[in-house]
């Protein structure tokens, strides 16, 4: 089997599992306790310890193997970058990105506004919108009117992340930011390869970045290293057989220490984790390449063009009101009723997210295309 001939059904096979792992990395489930009891392992602390390590590690893998995939199509096929093909890659990139991300941030908008006017008299609509826009930054609420935690890496230096009101849009935003500037990488990949890909990832690892809201680490490193794997496409076939399953254990041990790192909030979790982001992203890629030749992964193929969708709806009140619902259901705490909640709430959150994509695509397939970016 060939990288360069399957490269686009590897990609096709893993975006679903990875939006299936962005889903639950927001559905983190209800606390079984404060902490894991290491000395002392009960099934509440089993319970916690498959929470903290779908939701807080694995899921982790998934926006920068986004971001890395993004970097390879991006120069899929470019030998010589000029400016009317860079034009035109970033025409695509408008009606596929920047339409879709505006039009999800409004339609967030739009719901949260009549939750807020449904309690309001209607002499004083004008002051509650005032000052829910006040209250969220006014036309920030399009690039980063949340804020969201600091991390702090081992070394000491504090950064913190921010989003537009639709707090997944994040990806799409620095996403748009990367592309405008992968002339720079494009060209830094080409003159000094893979001294280019270690300074980079020195950057990320350690967080010697710069503050800028939309100008991520993540999102340069991973896009620049799928810019470095296109350019030596030749060479991956012989990459992953070599290293693939060695890396994929390597993976597996550091997962398994985060879960530790995370529960005792470790000052090192954050420089672990980032270092496991770079080999659970290669894991992820030689996962897709080992499955290609499987079968069963049409079905995996055809839900990757709903993909998107589910990124963008899943936070649109869906998960919430899942989860309040499956709460009030199921409203005793036993170890076993919160896993069963744990796991349906993304389930039931991807399925209703579905049937929205499919129902559209069926009777309003332009609304569709313009929710999905055109794919």
């Amino acid at each position: 089997m060939k990288w360069n001939e399957n490269v686009y059904r590897i990609f096709d096979i893993l975006r679903f599992p990875l939006v299936v792992l962005v889903v639950f990395l927001h559905c983190k489930g209800e606390p079984g306790r404060l902490h894991i009891d290491w000395l002392n392992l009960g099934l509440v602390d089993g319970y916690d310890f498959l929470r903290n390590y779908i939701s807080n590690v694995v899921s982790c893998v998934s926006v920068p193997t986004f971001f890395l995939m993004s970097g390879y199509l991006f120069y899929h096929h470019v030998d010589n970058l000029t400016y009317s093909l860079f034009k035109d890659k970033i025409k695509r990139r408008l009606k596929s990105l920047a339409v879709p991300y505006i039009f999800w941030i409004l339609l967030f908008l739009v719901g949260n506004l009549f939750f807020v006017f449904r309690n309001t008299e209607s002499c004083n609509l004008w002051q509650s919108f005032y000052e829910y826009f006040a209250e969220h930054g006014h036309w920030h609420i399009l690039w980063d009117c949340n804020l969201m935690e600091v991390k702090t890496p081992a070394i000491g230096f504090v950064q913190d992340n921010s989003a537009p009101l639709l707090v997944p849009m994040w990806f799409v935003r620095d996403l748009m930011v990367v592309a405008l500037c992968s002339p720079m990488l494009w060209w830094c990949i080409r003159k000094i390869d893979v001294l280019f890909i270690v300074v980079l990832g020195i950057c990320y690892l350690f967080q010697l970045w710069p503050y800028m809201h939309g100008v991520s680490s993540v999102s340069f490193f991973f896009f620049s290293i799928g810019i470095f794997m296109c350019k030596h496409a030749q060479k991956m076939d012989a990459f992953l057989k070599n290293t693939g399953w060695l890396i994929m254990f390597f993976s597996v041990l550091l997962s398994l220490l985060l879960v530790y790192l995370t529960d005792t909030q470790n000052v090192c979790q954050q420089f672990v984790l980032r270092g496991y982001a770079i080999m659970a992203c290669i894991s992820s890629l030689f996962i897709g390449y080992l499955c290609v030749e499987m079968k069963g992964t049409y079905l995996l193929q055809r839900l990757s063009k709903a993909s998107f969708v589910v990124y963008a709806a899943h936070m649109v009140f869906v998960s919430k009101y899942v989860g309040v619902g499956l709460h009030c259901l199921m409203p005793a705490n036993s170890v076993s009723l919160l896993t069963l909640k744990y796991l349906l709430v993304p389930v039931f959150t991807i399925a209703i997210c579905l049937l929205v994509y499919f129902a559209f695509r069926k009777f309003c397939p332009k609304m569709m295309m313009l929710l999905n970016g055109g794919r």
